[in-house]
């Protein structure tokens, strides 16, 4: 892991890497979800979040696309409304 953190969520993707996204680093929020590959034992950083959230859910869309919606949480000036979606 790249970025030290607590109060993420993370999923298993369809292709089996495991997606993390969120939570509380060292400087506050996290913006920044990180994958880890477990057949090569490494972790990759994933396309910046537009907005930094922890105590948030993540589900996925029944797409056929491993599309994941990133919904609410709080952020560290406030509670969110928003979502994000996260392709694998």
């Amino acid at each position: 892991m790249n970025y030290r953190r607590s109060k993420h969520t993370s999923c298993v993707l369809s292709n089996g890497n495991v997606l993390v996204v969120g939570g509380l680093g060292d400087c506050g929020s996290l913006n920044i979800p990180e994958v880890y590959d477990a057949s090569s034992d490494t972790w990759t950083i994933g396309p910046k979040m537009a907005q930094d959230r922890y105590y948030r859910t993540v589900d996925y869309l029944p797409d056929g696309f491993g599309t994941i919606v990133v919904i609410g949480g709080t952020s560290d000036s406030s509670c969110l409304e928003s979502t994000e979606i996260y392709r694998s």
